[in-house]
């Protein structure tokens, strides 16, 4: 994912991925900038069609905007589910992805195949 190069911007759509809406001030919290920053990404986002907001009233005073993700910007996140995993990892040794238990699980199940078949 790289929308024009934006890091801030694919903090925030990962977020709201990860996320069923956020508010401005809640994105400011999670990427460590000012909500003014915030709403600037918003924006240009939002130019894209990769979000929308809804306002959220909290009893008085002003509504909150909470902020999701349009299914235009599901197409931003690999599609495939469990074959793309699949394909990602085909290539890494069982060893690196699961840990050193691994190595010495199989290298003592290699050596109890030696006795058995010696």
């Amino acid at each position: 994912m790289n929308i024009e190069n934006g890091q801030t911007k694919d903090k925030i759509i990962i977020l709201l991925k990860k996320n069923d809406g956020l508010t401005t001030g809640e994105l400011s919290r999670h990427v460590g900038i000012t909500p003014m920053g915030i709403r600037q990404h918003l924006l240009a986002l939002e130019r894209k069609n990769l979000i929308r907001y809804e306002m959220k009233k909290n009893g008085i005073g002003r509504p909150a905007f909470v902020y999701r993700l349009t299914e235009l910007a599901d197409d931003v996140f690999p599609k495939g589910g469990l074959r793309t995993s699949v394909s990602t990892i085909s290539g890494i040794p069982l060893q690196a992805i699961l840990g050193k238990g691994v190595s010495i699980f199989i290298r003592s199940q290699n050596c109890l195949d030696t006795r058995i078949s010696g």
